[in-house]
């Protein structure tokens, strides 16, 4: 067994992804899936990485929520002004007016 080998299946016994172990040893991902293909180890660290993943993505969701509503907010503002600012020049338009009425 390559030595490389041995190193890879000791860091995913720590808990590393894929991606992390690829990085360290420069083997590509496809090789460490043949590597751990038949490893019932590594599926149960593969569950534990994706729950750990899917708990930080939820807190990036709500980030990326709040600050997009954030923006939606100041968006709304904005454009209100904008009317009001419009409506200032228009206002004596009679077919404005007469737009209004309809």
């Amino acid at each position: 067994m390559r030595s490389d080998v041995k190193i890879a299946i000791k860091l995913r016994k720590q808990g590393k992804s894929y991606n992390e172990i690829s990085v360290a040893l420069n083997v590509s991902k496809s090789t460490l899936n043949y590597w751990f293909k038949n490893k019932k180890w590594s599926e149960k660290i593969k569950k534990i990485l994706v729950e750990n993943a899917r708990k930080r993505a939820g807190g990036r969701m709500r980030e990326m929520s709040l600050k997009a509503k954030v923006k939606r907010l100041k968006l709304y503002v904005d454009m209100r002004k904008e009317a009001g600012r419009l409506y200032k020049i228009f206002c004596k338009d009679p077919l404005f007016v007469e737009g209004l009425m309809i």
